[in-house]
């Protein structure tokens, strides 16, 4: 706690170096703006100066505390100091520091001692109230008149309330900006942006409107992040908004974020807000993967596969594809699943389908359960088994496949 406490009155030492007027005396008090002792701290304060002396009162917001600085001409060992304050009508108040309350050190710079100590909030106004104040410092005094005290440290204390108001409504504006992140990031997040802490929401569920409203909120801020124009953009698709094209472009090829390109390259694939160009299609899925972006490696990989037209061409997709289920993306696992059951991948038993549909059935994809019923079946590469065979059939159909509704007779 005393070394804190010492740590206040150096830096207030050397505070004080600056605001101590350094050629004429001062007869009254006078307010101490920050600026006065380039204090990028917010520090307000008052100061008077006396015969080549100086006394600063300074409040430190960021302790909430006052402190004073007497500057006088001492440059011998100060065993005990005292402090006093007083009225016209000779009544005065004693305030003895103990050593452990107050710090000591010499400016050479300046040629004078500086000695600095806390005091109270409650002693402000004392202080105001009286005519003068006396220092007492290696047998000797040192007076310093209180004149403009009051409007002095009044101004400081309505900078200081000004500031703190300031602070608050800082405060405010920044919390109200965090939610609105917040709110855009539940209502339109994207579970696969990497980019992104909140756990998305997918497309099916999200809410337009809500996303909508949320995602302009966080937009408001001057220099919104590329996260909150790429969910804006899927806000304004989720409602069929034509201005998700524009924010969806930017996001991807001027602020190059990951997740957007997928989505952009959605766009140019089928058509929507903008011609067909399939072209572009492609280069924003390959910049996506690039990225990383696990949806995007999903897109190139049927688009590719889709277009090839040699066997070369098809493997290479195949490869790609099988890199993102890989990574864990329920789509490519179905897709490569069903590739492998249906015996198109070259060198792969089907028997390895099984694996990635059961994923993919977990992940929620209903085609995924119906196929793996079909195996079960059929024995597609693995042992017929009615039981299995039901088995994921009710799942399908608890997924909403419709043939597999059919199949149990649910339609």
């Amino acid at each position: 706690m005393i070394q804190f406490f010492f740590k206040i009155i150096r830096t207030l030492a050397i505070y004080a170096v600056f605001i101590a007027p350094q050629q004429a005396n001062a007869q009254t008090w006078v307010y101490a703006p920050p600026e006065t002792g380039q204090s990028t701290d917010g520090w307000h304060g008052a100061r008077i100066a006396n015969d080549n002396m100086y006394i600063s009162m300074i409040f430190r917001p960021d302790t909430d505390q006052w402190v004073v600085v007497f500057s006088v001409p001492v440059n011998s060992s100060l065993s005990t100091i005292k402090s006093r304050i007083g009225k016209s009508d000779g009544t005065e108040i004693q305030l003895t520091l103990s050593p452990d309350k107050y710090m000591v050190k010499y400016m050479e710079s300046i040629e004078l001692t500086q000695i600095g100590f806390v005091i109270n909030k409650g002693d402000i106004e004392k202080i105001q109230a009286s005519n003068y104040w006396i220092l007492e410092a290696a047998g000797k005094q040192y007076r310093f008149p209180l004149t403009g005290s009051r409007a002095a440290l009044d101004q400081a204390m309505l900078a200081i309330s000004n500031d703190a108001l300031k602070a608050a409504e800082l405060d405010d504006a920044n919390h109200a900006a965090a939610q609105a992140i917040s709110d855009c990031d539940q209502q339109a997040g994207h579970p696969w942006d990497s980019q992104s802490s909140a756990s998305g929401r997918a497309w099916a569920d999200i809410d337009g409107q809500i996303a909508v409203s949320s995602c302009e909120s966080a937009m408001s801020d001057p220099n919104p992040s590329p996260r909150m124009m790429f969910q804006l953009a899927r806000s304004y698709d989720k409602v069929g908004d034509a201005r998700s094209f524009a924010l969806m472009k930017e996001a991807a090829w001027e602020e190059d974020y990951a997740a957007a390109f997928n989505h952009l390259g959605i766009f140019y694939r089928d058509g929507e807000y903008t011609a067909e160009n399939l072209d572009r299609a492609a280069r924003a899925f390959k910049r996506g993967y690039e990225l990383g972006n696990v949806p995007s490696c999903h897109s190139l990989a049927i688009m590719r596969r889709d277009a090839a037209n040699a066997a070369s061409e098809l493997a290479a997709s195949q490869t790609l594809l099988r890199e993102c289920a890989d990574r864990g993306y329920p789509l490519s696992m179905l897709e490569y699943g069903k590739m492998v059951m249906d015996g198109e991948v070259v060198g792969t038993a089907q028997s390895q389908a099984q694996s990635y549909l059961e994923l993919a059935s977990d992940a929620g994809k209903s085609e995924a359960s119906y196929e793996l019923a079909t195996m079960f079946r059929d024995g597609i590469g693995i042992s017929a088994s009615p039981q299995s065979y039901l088995h994921y059939l009710r799942i399908a159909a608890k997924q909403g496949n419709e043939a597999a509704k059919s199949e149990l007779g649910l339609d």
